[in-house]
């Protein structure tokens, strides 16, 4: 098998995003595609990881960051 031959899909609830954050410096801007992407794996209607805790502040984190 190849790494060619290899397929992986992105699933998560339906989102439009509302905003851009780029700066001049590439390790920021890679830490936030990074963040960007643990969001989105994290809402698939409900979020997957049930620490009431985290829970809580990655629903108020991702409405600031991504979808206000």
């Amino acid at each position: 098998m190849a790494i060619d031959d290899v397929e992986c899909l992105v699933v998560h609830s339906e989102t439009t995003l509302k905003g851009h954050f780029s700066t001049s410096n590439p390790i920021v801007n890679q830490i936030q595609h990074n963040i960007q992407w643990g969001q989105l794996s994290n809402s698939m209607s409900l979020p997957t990881d049930w620490y009431i805790g985290f829970t809580y502040l990655l629903e108020r984190l991702t409405l600031f960051f991504i979808f206000l």
